[in-house]
């Protein structure tokens, strides 16, 4: 379960975190948009947090020093995924849920795409031709994927969240029960398919760039 400290050894307590931005600025479908950044041992995160319609938040976060097509695709080899995903657990938990009682959230679980460099290696031994090809995936059913779903589970009370999985795009939703827009669940996930998963990869909300 997510730690609710900070900067303890237990490996699922969180980063500190600062907000470094808010854009109460209409831009097209998204409502507002919050940025959050938090620093490991290694590395500078950013976080994204966009309100859209229905009061769904989703949230995505990459390198803070990533950029392009790729940003949301890399793997750092860190060691530090659980603490990085349980920042970005606080931030949704302490910054939104706590803040806005009807919000329901949404994420994409980025596949995992080899640099160039990485595609042109030789030489290999079998374990890291292995794992060479873990590190190459569809969109369909990522490890990121899989991860965050299983830990959407816990944070998310199932008895007061619907959890809605989309395996062949790696998307999820997870919505507020306490919500009674009527038939919430099917505007959120056609907005939420039509937003994003007509569009292009490169501009998916993702939850990506872990350790």
């Amino acid at each position: 379960m997510i730690d609710n400290g900070f900067d303890s050894n237990a490996p699922y307590s969180g980063y500190r975190y600062r907000c470094v931005g808010i854009s109460k600025q209409p831009e097209g479908i998204i409502l507002k948009t919050i940025v959050y950044t938090f620093r490991t041992p290694k590395r500078v995160y950013k976080v994204i947090v966009e309100e859209y319609p229905y009061q769904l938040f989703v949230l995505k976060f990459h390198l803070n020093n990533s950029s392009g097509k790729t940003k949301y695709h890399i793997q750092t080899d860190d060691q530090d995924a659980p603490r990085v995903i349980a920042t970005c657990c606080h931030i949704l938990l302490k910054e939104i849920k706590f803040k806005n009682e009807l919000a329901s959230f949404g994420f994409i679980g980025s596949n995992t795409i080899l640099p160039e460099k990485e595609k042109k290696a030789e030489d290999l031994t079998p374990i890291q031709k292995k794992r060479l090809e873990r590190r190459n995936e569809s969109v369909e059913n990522t490890r990121r994927f899989r991860i965050y779903s299983l830990l959407s589970k816990r944070v998310f009370d199932p008895e007061n969240y619907f959890h809605i999985e989309d395996v062949p795009n790696s998307s999820y939703l997870i919505l507020n029960k306490l919500n009674k827009e009527p038939d919430l669940v099917s505007k959120v996930a056609q907005m939420f398919e039509e937003y994003y998963l007509r569009d292009e990869p490169e501009s998916f909300p993702s939850v990506a760039t872990t350790g």
